[in-house]
């Protein structure tokens, strides 16, 4: 029987694709940096707070590249051809919105709660750098 949910998917594989079979927020947040670095952000800085995780950089690649009808939301839970990485790729923000628990992002001071509880003050205030206006934050239950 084939599955057609790509959240779903993606969790069946998980044994195939994280060491132990299970998501971490350090191979997670990897991905999103390598990701945005395809899409022209100079910089991404990976920090976390316990079970908090967050990548963020002075550039919104978030939003760049995206197909038409697409909308940065969709990125979490569909799968978004990434063709600058090949042909059968996907962009990462897929797998965060697999394995995560709570998600949310600041795009520049707007916040955009994805899934979960989202907690204020944010979990990413003193804990990313300043000069980081473009954040995905996430909660990653399990191992660092």
């Amino acid at each position: 029987m084939a599955v057609n949910d790509p959240l779903v998917f993606i969790r069946e594989q998980s044994r195939e694709m994280f060491p132990d079979g299970i998501a971490s927020g350090s191979v997670l947040m990897s991905n999103i940096a390598f990701g945005a670095a395809a899409l022209g952000a100079g910089h991404v800085e990976i920090c976390n707070a316990g079970d908090w995780w967050f990548a963020a950089s002075e550039t919104n690649w978030l939003m760049r590249d995206l197909p038409d009808e697409t909308e940065v939301l969709d990125l979490f839970k569909s799968r978004v051809k990434f063709p600058k990485l090949g042909p059968n790729s996907y962009r990462p923000e897929l797998y965060v919105g697999a394995f995560a628990e709570d998600i949310y992002l600041d795009l520049d001071g707007r916040y955009f709660a994805i899934k979960g509880n989202n907690p204020t003050p944010h979990p990413h205030i003193d804990v990313v750098p300043p000069w980081c206006t473009y954040v995905l934050g996430c909660r990653v239950l399990g191992p660092a």
